[in-house]
């Protein structure tokens, strides 16, 4: 599973690197989606990087699995990638459209 990470953390740098030195030739309204689905992703991967961390932790403390912060790591890692795979699509098909 590190290695899909991995994968969409550079997917992610990638689009956000296109975003900020406007290498690419999309209109105004699917620029300002991608940049929507790269904030939204860069959060995630924050909030699923805590969550799981947390589980780590609370693991340790208690001898036993721990559910919640569990949850919120796979929740935050998921949309992570939903918000990736958004973003490429709208980089994809914006691309088309304007050549």
């Amino acid at each position: 599973m590190i290695g899909a990470e991995i994968v969409l953390v550079g997917i992610w740098a990638y689009l956000a690197w296109m975003v900020w030195k406007k290498k690419t030739e999309l209109a105004e309204k699917n620029l300002k989606r991608l940049k929507i689905f790269l904030l939204v992703a860069v959060i995630f991967l924050a909030v699923g990087a805590v969550g799981i961390i947390g589980h780590n932790m609370v693991s340790a403390q208690i001898g036993e699995e721990e559910l919640v912060f569990f949850t919120i790591g796979i929740v935050g890692l998921f949309v992570f990638f939903v918000a990736t795979a958004g973003g490429l699509v709208t980089l994809i098909k914006g691309r088309r459209k304007t050549t």
